[in-house]
């Protein structure tokens, strides 16, 4: 495609997709006035319109496949490249809208390794086709699964154009597969609990897959399975602040009969959207055909279809011999997958996958009404022999009346909880009244948040007094609202007063709630014998004769968790707190998942594992901005978690566009705490970005808000203001703020260590300056095979500190430590900002001792990870783009 094709497919790519968005009965005449008198920008456009409209694959073929075939350009040569990186390309395996995929092998190494090997397939499809394909390449780098193809390799080739490679799966489609074979139901439902598990394991990495269907699910002839083509899955952005615009399906390819209702409207996507297409699947290998025919249907008819008319059940359309068999719980599993509003379906691929398991051990499923007597059905079924014996000896009339007296019971338990439970809700919002209120103090000035919860539990004592059991679980609840502004003291009395409530009303239940808060709260101070004190007695209260408790359980388990992680036993707390999550999926107990999945994480990132904790963050983050918390002190605090963790893993990109969203939302409301601590994380990755005049502005606003009582900062600011003194060349006010520097964790001292040898350096004695650095990283290392993270940022100054003196060879080594710290996990070798910079210095380091071959290999992998890390135009990144433009000319 020359420069004019090119500029030619731009304008009928925009005019078009302009067009979509505008009614069908209006289009023409909006394309007359977008052409504006071009006659054949308009006359494709109009036929690229129709063919949309015509087309039997509706939305399967994207605007810029259609664009390329109406401008009559290939979409590929037969071989791009003869090679890409160290593959050979031999044969072409298939394509699709975006990509190509070629069979290749590994040419010269001292193995054989055959591959699936990637390329973009419109290479004049402009940045966002680009971007789509990297962000494949980057959705495959989280993947790890052995029932997921994963990625092995990826680059440049000579020519620029990126690709990737991934194992090399050869099988047939599932549904080909089990028809060929005649398997049966159980087997059936056998391989599509690990495609359940494969979905699963990518939904808990925040990655949806968005075209799940037979053909992107490969059998092996031993019959592992393998789920392929993630070239349009999503990687979920918490806040929706990446401004990606391929949520809109009328831009993405998908396929109509296994598309959700909403991707079919053009609506948000989440993980129920990948339920629904595995209830497709599953209607296909039970019933042995899909639940819609589409093919040959207009848009609108496609839309009405899938999105208004209910399909018939698979034991109505079944073959004979499979109908009983399907009658009954099979039905309600496929037909709850595909129910079509989101929130009824199954939340999860782990829910769908558990409701078939329990179909198989004969359990009650949990798509069906949840009544005494199917699940007395389900026993009996399970226990045939021992039922008939004990209907033969008891009798019916005896059988009958116990049941009914169960009956009887069940039902006076679920309504006193129903009752308690209209009455806890009542109180809940009764304290969200006076919080959210604009309430004043004496002196006319708005409450500050400690305030207002304080108010609140002084209103709650007095509406229900009545009722000390709710009086003492609202205290509880305050207190932990008073945690998370830091507010200590307050919260400790607080929790003390529902204590003395629980005991003087014998209230286990809520006395166990009020001690294993008290545990929590003493654990982050590093109170450890109180907290064990608390967290004994509050088991103790648990132990006692009565219900169980969901709630309490997993609040006990929380702390017992946090007190591990604070005596430095992160490792024992992750079972006890996967097991507080667990509990706390339903019910009551719901309340407290996300903090409990927050202790998790924090378990997780203890232990080395930032990546899965930062998951975690992100889903509590979402979950949290979806409920109406953007901009309160309770999403505040769970940005800490999230940027702490991405700091740390180097996507420094990724921190700035998560709190822009929050930090620019928050502007539309009053200040305070959480506008303090906003200012501040978006300041600290405008810093690390390099964006020094919006990091001043944003930490002097920070630092405005926390003089104001918003709190919470004094540790934080120090380091962040010397750092930016630094780089602005203030260095007298830079080595004054020095002085403030907090101590203490070993964070502290790496930033005390690094800041301190930079000024030195920034003074002039770059000699001592070096020498003092690298002196502090090697007691800061310590002896262990691996640098801390922390330590990346200091080891690249060391390196960039040794190559300006002109040791080549120091340089590339301390840049591996850089290089080494940095790399978490393999994901972090493509996305870690500070990685990016290791491999740069390794690579100017390799030019200078003559090895140009690795200083090109190491350029093009600094120039990936500082892309992703740092953002494609940043200056680093155009230093390292440049770099390597400068190599490609030797």
């Amino acid at each position: 495609m020359d420069a004019v094709s090119r500029e030619r497919f731009r304008q009928i790519d925009e005019v078009f997709d302009a067009a979509l968005d505008v009614a069908p009965g209006e289009r023409s005449a909006f394309v007359d006035l977008a052409c504006a008198g071009d006659t054949l920008l308009r006359a494709r456009v109009l036929a690229l319109l129709a063919a949309h409209e015509r087309s039997s694959g509706f939305l399967q073929s994207p605007a810029a496949q259609l664009a390329a075939e109406l401008l009559d350009d290939p979409p590929s040569s037969p071989f791009p490249v003869e090679r890409a990186g160290p593959f050979r390309l031999v044969r072409e395996l298939g394509h699709g809208g975006m990509g190509v995929v070629y069979l290749a092998e590994r040419d010269g190494a001292e193995f054989e390794q055959r591959v699936a090997l990637k390329f973009v397939r419109h290479l004049g499809g402009g940045d966002a086709v680009r971007r789509r394909f990297l962000e494949e390449r980057r959705i495959l780098a989280l993947l790890e699964h052995p029932r997921i193809a994963h990625l092995i390799d990826g680059g440049l080739t000579a020519d620029g154009v990126p690709y990737f490679a991934m194992e090399l799966v050869e099988g047939e489609p599932i549904d080909v597969y089990c028809d060929s074979r005649g398997l049966s139901i159980d087997q059936r439902l056998d391989l599509f609990i690990d495609v359940c598990e494969a979905v699963q394991y990518a939904h808990e990495r925040l990655v949806i897959h968005r075209d799940l269907k037979p053909s992107n699910i490969l059998v092996r002839s031993d019959g592992q399975l393998k789920l392929l083509d993630f070239g349009i899955a999503k990687l979920v952005d918490p806040l929706g602040a990446a401004g990606d615009d391929t949520t809109q399906t009328g831009l993405i390819a998908l396929t109509p009969e296994y598309a959700a209702p909403e991707q079919i409207r053009g609506r948000p996507v989440g993980t129920a959207t990948d339920t629904y297409a595995l209830g497709v699947l599953l209607y296909v290998l039970l019933a042995g055909r899909r639940p819609y025919d589409v093919r040959g249907r207009t848009a609108a008819e496609v839309e009405r279809i899938v999105c208004e008319i209910e399909p018939p059940r698979p034991s109505t359309v079944a073959p004979d011999r499979l109908r009983r068999r399907l009658r009954g719980d099979l039905d309600l599993i496929v037909m709850k997958a595909l129910h079509k509003d989101p929130s009824r379906r199954y939340s999860a691929a782990a829910a769908l996958r558990d409701d078939i398991r329990r179909y198989r051990d004969g359990l009650p499923i949990l798509a069906r009404p949840d009544r005494v007597t199917y699940r007395a059905a389900k026993f009996a079924r399970r226990n045939r022999a021992g039922v008939a014996a004990a209907l033969i000896t008891t009798g019916a009339l005896i059988a009958a009346t116990a049941f009914s007296t169960t009956q009887a019971r069940e039902a006076q338990r679920q309504r006193d909880a129903a009752l308690q439970e209209v009455d806890r809700q009542r109180a809940m919002l009764e304290l969200q009244s006076v919080l959210a209120s604009d309430s004043r103090g004496s002196d006319g000035r708005p409450l500050l948040p400690a305030q207002r919860i304080s108010l609140a539990a002084e209103v709650l004592a007095q509406q229900f007094a009545s009722q000390p059991w709710l009086v003492a679980e609202g205290l509880v609840e305050l207190a932990n609202r008073l945690y998370e502004l830091g507010e200590r003291e307050t919260e400790r009395a607080m929790l003390h007063r529902a204590r003395v409530i629980a005991r003087s009303s014998d209230l286990r239940l809520q006395l166990a709630l009020a001690e294993c808060a008290r545990a929590y709260s003493f654990a982050y101070d590093d109170q450890l014998d109180s907290a064990r004190l608390a967290i004994a007695e509050g088991k103790a209260a648990l132990a006692r004769p009565g219900p169980a408790d969901n709630a309490a359980t997993a609040s006990c388990l929380s702390a017992e968790g946090q007190v591990l992680i604070a005596a430095g036993r992160p490792d024992s707390a992750i079972a006890l707190l996967e097991r507080a999550v667990t509990l706390s999926r339903e019910g009551r107990a719901a309340s407290l998942r996300l903090g409990a999945t927050l202790d998790l994480s924090s378990a997780l990132r203890a232990v080395g594992r930032t990546r899965d904790a930062s998951v975690y963050q992100r889903q509590v983050l979402a979950e949290q901005d979806a409920s109406g918390f953007r901009g309160t002190d309770l999403m505040t605090n769970v940005m800490g978690y999230v940027t702490s963790s991405l700091f740390e893993l180097g996507e420094l990109a990724t921190v700035d566009s998560i709190v822009a969203a929050a930090h620019e939302h928050l502007a539309r409301l009053p200040g305070g705490y959480s506008s303090a601590m906003l200012s501040f994380y978006r300041g600290l990755a405008k810093l690390r970005l390099g964006e020094l005049d919006s990091a001043d502005a944003l930490l002097a606003q920070a630092m405005r808000d926390s003089t104001e009582g918003a709190g919470g900062l004094s540790v934080y600011l120090p380091p962040a203001i010397t750092q930016l003194r630094l780089e602005q060349g203030r260095i007298r006010e830079a080595r004054a703020s020095l002085a403030g520097l907090p101590s203490g964790t070993f964070v502290r001292r790496v930033n005390r260590s690094w800041l301190t040898a930079r000024i030195r350096q920034a003074e002039g004695d770059s000699r001592g300056a070096a020498s003092m650095l690298e002196d502090s990283l090697r007691t800061l290392a310590g002896t262990g095979a691996t640098p801390p993270p922390s330590l990346a940022m200091p080891f690249v100054t060391a390196a960039e500190w040794r190559l300006d003196a002109g040791d080549a060879s120091g340089a590339d080594s301390l840049a591996r430590l850089a290089r080494s710290a940095g790399a978490i996990d393999s994901a972090a070798l493509e996305r870690n900002a500070y990685v990016g910079r290791a491999e740069l210095v390794r690579a100017r380091a390799l030019v200078s001792l003559g090895r140009t071959t690795e200083a090109r290999a190491a350029a093009d992998r600094a120039i990936t990870a500082l892309v992703t890390g740092y953002g494609a135009r940043n200056r680093h990144a155009l230093e390292g783009r440049a770099f390597r433009d400068s190599l490609a000319r030797r």
